[in-house]
């Protein structure tokens, strides 16, 4: 009986010991993690009160540290399995989170954001330069001060390049110094109409939106490699597996395993777009519909490129957002035309500033090398195309 009391303290020392050894590597990491600011401090509080398991049962009796050889192996397993994999993920920085559709190119624009219920993804408010909303911008005072006039900005991460802060410096330097405008930007990479829709509802009558700017179309026309903007967010059970898949680095591994085998297939067959044109054209209807009821003015743009003059980039088809360069070419025009169906029915106004920028001698200088972002000539010549508008039409 005595060789098997030895036996059963020599079993448990030699757990405990490597209960510690264990614990401190995940200390050790966490405290790293601390110290880069990855974490909260608080989190490091976790550690010691599990480290001081070991004096708590080393009071009690020989029997209770047999019985409690079970527990210490239960938590030896779950640092070696949960803890240190999580943590090692962590230090390395990587990530494969949920929530952005976009090709390839997804895990690459996902680390920016956070799951979000109703548009699956947008900013971290803690992020500096962004409002409580999840947008880039100074906070927005509701209700709207008195003398403000405000311009909402809808759409991808085009309109996300802030032209908008420059048509805002040139309204307020060359208009009625009694008037302020404030341009407001509800854009983010990768959004399509489908987001849209639900921000035009949400907040074009909270903000008092005199105007809203809207322009959508390539986000739209990128192929679906996970499924239709309307199927990819499918409730709350959707929504609650994106917040435990972005908090845990564990399942994005997982999710990484699983997904990328699948949209490796797809990629090669899919022709699904992420919104289907009858879709888009209800989404922009919907849009300009809900604006008008609200006494907003809107005016559509279409997408301008330097595709026409500079072909297609390589990464467009590489990365998985078209089938070949001709369906990118007329998609993006099917699309720009949707947009011209809808003002000549709708009660809003039309900048088509694809035809405009398409007649130019050399539109190459607008663009960036992707030939869908502005450079910096690209966002002053937008700013003014649409200051010019504005005038024009009587807007201001």
């Amino acid at each position: 009986m005595l060789g098997k009391s030895q036996d059963a303290i020599s079993e448990y020392k030699n757990i405990r010991n490597f209960y510690l050894v264990s614990f401190l590597v995940s200390f050790i990491m966490l405290f790293i993690l601390v110290c880069k600011g990855d974490i909260p401090v608080l989190s490091i509080i976790i550690m010691p009160i599990l480290l001081l398991a070991i004096p708590i049962f080393n009071k009690t009796s020989l029997i209770l540290k047999y019985l409690n050889l079970k527990w210490l192996i239960v938590f030896t397993m779950l640092n070696l399995l949960i803890m240190i994999p999580e943590l090692s993920l962590r230090l390395v920085n990587f990530s494969y989170e949920p929530g952005v559709d976009y090709g390839n190119l997804a895990h690459r624009f996902s680390r920016l954001f956070i799951p979000d219920k109703r548009l699956m993804w947008k900013y971290s408010p803690d992020l500096p330069g962004v409002n409580s909303y999840g947008f880039y911008g100074p906070e927005i005072v509701i209700p709207k001060p008195p003398n403000v006039r405000r311009i909402l900005f809808f759409g991808d991460s085009c309109a996300e390049q802030n032209y908008a802060r420059i048509l805002e410096k040139s309204l307020n330097n060359n208009t009625n110094s009694d008037i302020r405008f404030e341009c407001l930007i509800f854009a983010i990479a990768g959004y399509s109409s489908y987001q849209g829709k639900i921000l035009v509802e949400d907040y074009a009558k909270v903000c008092e939106a005199d105007l809203a700017i809207v322009c959508y179309g390539w986000n739209d026309h990128w192929l679906a490699l996970n499924g239709t903007d309307d199927e990819h967010c499918s409730g709350e059970t959707s929504y609650l597996a994106n917040i435990l898949i972005h908090h845990s680095k564990i399942l994005q591994l997982t999710r990484k395993l699983i997904a990328d085998p699948i949209e490796i297939n797809r990629q090669k067959v899919s022709n699904i777009v992420r919104v289907p044109i009858n879709k888009y054209k209800d989404n922009i209807y919907r849009m300009t519909e809900e604006l008008h009821h609200n006494g907003t003015k809107s005016i559509l743009l279409t997408a301008p490129t330097s595709f026409y003059h500079n072909g297609v980039p390589d990464y467009i088809i590489s990365s998985g957002l078209a089938i070949d360069r001709n369906a990118a070419v007329s998609k993006h025009r099917e699309y720009n035309e949707i947009v011209r169906d809808i003002v000549s029915d709708q009660n809003c106004y039309l900048l088509d500033a694809e035809a405009i920028i398409s007649q130019l001698e050399k539109p190459d200088s607008l663009f960036l090398k992707d030939g869908i972002h502005y450079s910096p000539a690209g966002l002053n010549y937008m700013a003014s195309l649409i200051y010019s508008f504005m005038i024009e039409n009587h807007l201001i």
